[in-house]
């Protein structure tokens, strides 16, 4: 609501769906095909033509297939349109470009670790602890430390460097000379949290 409402304010028109609704994508399609008549009623009558931009492993495949339900198709090729890229028709007079991920030339640091957190960045470029200790730092943020304590029972919240090694003991990664192998510990919390295996955290809010 809160991102709607921001949207709103920047006067973007925006709709909120979900892949795991289907009922939800009923108002996006109605929308579209109001937008594709309207062109093909214009002067000029071409198709209403999309493009579907987003970073790395966001779920923009799985939305293209959620919308096309799975049977996407090819309407030929097209000039501009490079190797990689394909236009899907999606609705009578409303094509659909799909590509691959893209990612700005430049990230800082600020940018660079949510992305890496939700798995959108190749976990080899930031260290894992690190990575771990600003995510438990989030949940603190938000007080959402439910979802940590359901996961890991026994997890006492505080400082996230603790909070690590405890979720290390609770695992049971000891090293041989049994201390705490915090890089196992490190890559267990992230993979429970790309895994939806800590409920929902929405790790950057609309501007104020």
């Amino acid at each position: 609501a809160r991102w709607l409402s921001f949207f709103q304010q920047q006067h973007q028109e925006a709709l909120p769906f979900s892949v795991h609704t289907p009922r939800s994508a009923v108002n996006l399609l109605k929308y579209l095909q109001r937008q594709g008549q309207a062109l093909r009623r214009g002067r000029i009558r071409r198709p209403l033509r999309l493009m579907v931009a987003g970073i790395p492993n966001v779920g923009k495949s799985t939305l293209i297939n959620f919308l096309v339900k799975g049977a996407p198709a090819r309407t030929g090729n097209c000039p501009g349109i490079t190797r990689g890229r394909q236009w899907i028709r999606l609705l009578p007079g409303v094509e659909l470009l799909d590509t691959p991920g893209v990612l700005w030339p430049h990230i800082s640091e600020r940018t660079a670790m949510p992305l890496a957190v939700v798995g959108a960045l190749p976990a080899a470029r930031l260290d894992l602890q690190e990575m771990s200790l600003w995510l438990l730092a989030a949940f603190l943020e938000r007080n959402s430390e439910a979802a940590l304590l359901k996961r890991y029972p026994g997890l006492k919240p505080g400082d996230p460097a603790a909070m690590l090694e405890q979720i290390g003991a609770i695992s049971g990664f000891l090293q041989a000379t049994g201390k705490i192998d915090l890089e196992r510990a490190a890559a267990r919390l992230l993979s429970d949290f790309q895994n939806g295996r800590l409920g929902r955290l929405t790790l950057e809010a609309p501007p104020e």
